[in-house]
Formats: C-alpha cells, sequence, structure tokens
C-alpha cells in the first residue's frame, strides 16, 4: 500500500490471516476506474517505469526484510511466489525472463520507498495484525 501511495495510487485495502505457513497477506490494487484517470505513460525503451511499477511486487518481500533487520544484499529472486512472478511478467518484455538487475532494481526502489515511510508501514501491519484488514481513509 505504502509504494502505491508513493507511486499516486490508493490500495483500497489489504488483508492478513494466519495459515499453515505463517501469515498470508494480500493488497488489493485500486479499481479501473483510479488507472482511467491516469495519462498514459510514455514510451519505456528503457525499461524504467516497468522496472520502478514492479516494485509494487517486490514490497512485501522486502518489508520483511527490513522488519528482520537484515541488509539487501542482491536481488532476492523467489520465482515460485506470485509477487515474483507477477513482477517478472511486467519486467519480462524489456528486459528478459527472470532479469536479475531489473528484479534488484525494482527491490532497491521498494528499499528506499519503504525505509523512507517505514512508520507508515508499520501503522498499517499493526492495524492488519489488529483486525486481519487495513481499508484505505481519503
Amino acid at each position: 500500500m505504502v509504494l502505491m501511495r508513493a507511486f499516486g495510487l490508493e490500495s483500497p485495502r489489504a488483508t492478513i490471516e494466519a495459515n499453515e505457513k505463517g501469515w498470508h497477506g494480500e493488497a488489493f490494487f485500486p479499481g479501473s476506474e483510479a488507472f482511467a484517470k491516469l495519462d498514459d505513460p510514455p514510451l519505456d525503451h528503457s525499461g524504467v517505469i516497468a522496472a520502478t511499477a514492479a516494485s509494487v511486487f517486490h514490497a512485501g518481500v522486502i518489508a520483511e526484510m527490513i522488519d528482520a533487520g537484515a541488509t539487501w544484499t542482491g536481488p532476492i529472486l523467489y520465482a515460485e511466489a506470485s509477487d515474483f512472478q507477477r513482477a517478472n511478467d511486467m519486467l519480462r518484455p524489456a528486459f528478459g525472463n527472470n532479469a536479475s538487475g531489473a528484479h534488484a532494481f525494482a527491490q532497491q526502489v521498494a528499499l528506499h520507498i519503504l525505509s523512507t515511510a517505514w512508520s507508515e508501514v508499520e501503522a498499517i501491519a499493526e492495524e492488519l495484525m489488529r483486525g486481519g484488514e487495513w481499508v484505505a481513509t481519503s
């Protein structure tokens, strides 16, 4: 949700629930009407727009890394996870399949934004843990 806000989008809500593996959380994307209000992006020959947008999908793993006090030392490749697959789908046209440099760039964008807004991340996480759902207030 924090990355979506940084990019000018409002996530309508997020949920979290306990399961046999621990916790499963999901951030919901804004409805199509939110995207209809945005200007079309310029041609992205460099792939920077795609790699920046893909950071939204890497935000969860980066938030877990920050929370654990770990240091990012290189691209985190977790190919079986749906978030990684979504990021990879976004990056593939410009960089090819499983392009570690593109994933690294996207993860560094997520790391920068989440580190800067960590108090907001913690507030949203606290609400999620308390009630299982966070809903945007606008």
